[in-house]
């Protein structure tokens, strides 16, 4: 069994997907086009620290953010359709 300290080198060591690259140049992308710094974004998202901004525009922790996103993406289309 992988010790704690092998499995945690192990997850920071893995490369963004294709999708995670993706996402984290759109979360840089946005927050510069709005003209803020990452703290000033966090609040603009709200509920999330300038860290996480950070994280997430290096690619990090971003997993569960595009499954979110994937999520929102069906949500949207299942209740845009016509009943």
């Amino acid at each position: 069994m992988k010790s704690r300290a092998r499995r945690a080198e192990a997850r920071h060591s893995r490369q963004p997907s294709d999708e995670g690259r993706a996402l984290s140049s759109r979360v840089r992308t946005a927050r510069s086009r709005l003209g803020l710094n990452q703290l000033e974004f966090a609040k603009l998202v709200r509920g999330v620290s300038q860290q996480k901004i950070s994280d997430w525009e290096s690619g990090k922790g971003l997993r569960a953010v595009a499954a979110a996103q994937r999520l929102l993406n069906v949500l949207s289309q299942v209740e845009t359709r016509k009943a």
